[in-house]
């Protein structure tokens, strides 16, 4: 699917204080790969749910019981297009999280943190922050719509002026209010695009401690 590899951590090779973090980050470093082709996933599933709406949008109803098996089909399709664009969007927010927990592990492993290259953690952190810019706001109002209208207060908080949306369709577009904002991301080829490109500045940001073997003159990776 991409075009690089996940970061490959030896344990051993870097100080032994730091054995125990870097073996735990061997084990979630991919991590926000995992969440990306669970974003993959979920698009696709909207995409076929699109695809098999077209054909029975061209499909003739040739009887009330066939025009009937229709709509209920076309709305099941509809519903399920819903499901991916929240599983999309709890996908991002995940994927957004994962590689905030991994960038604090490295801190705490100064052998593994000397090796990293911190302008392509800051590029990538740019990069995503500009690309989704809500996306914890995003999660919440998926994870949380139940409460979002608990109350009438809770209602006035979670709307965007006299709008309340909990969780909607517009074409490609998902839509939720929270907190006073619209917000809303495109279940699209794109978005998923914009999180390769973060990806990859992320784990650029590895190409050191990669596969790194220690020399066996030296103690521990040099800056």
């Amino acid at each position: 699917m991409y075009p690089f590899s996940c970061p490959r951590l030896f344990p051993r090779e870097f100080s032994k204080s730091d054995y125990d973090v870097v073996d735990h980050l061997s084990l979630i470093v991919s991590q926000p790969t995992s969440y990306a082709e669970d974003f993959q996933d979920a698009l696709s599933l909207f995409d076929y749910c699109h695809e098999q709406r077209s054909v029975f949008i061209s499909l003739g109803e040739e009887d009330e019981l066939a025009k009937a098996w229709q709509r209920e089909f076309f709305s099941r399709l509809s519903s399920w297009q819903l499901v991916a664009a929240r599983d999309g969007a709890m996908s991002i927010f995940q994927f957004g999280e994962s590689m905030k927990f991994i960038k604090a592990g490295v801190h705490m492993a100064p052998s593994l943190s000397v090796m990293i290259d911190s302008e392509a953690w800051k590029s990538a952190n740019r990069r995503f922050k500009k690309d989704f810019p809500r996306f914890e706001a995003m999660r919440h109002a998926v994870a949380h719509s139940a409460e979002m209208i608990k109350t009438r207060a809770h209602l006035k908080k979670n709307s965007a002026g006299q709008m309340f949306i909990q969780s909607s369709l517009s074409g490609r577009q998902f839509q939720a209010t929270y907190d006073g904002k619209l917000l809303s991301y495109e279940m699209s080829q794109e978005t998923l695009n914009k999180l390769t490109l973060v990806l990859s500045e992320f784990y650029r940001a590895f190409r050191r401690a990669d596969g790194f073997v220690r020399p066996k003159t030296s103690k521990h990776p040099k800056p």
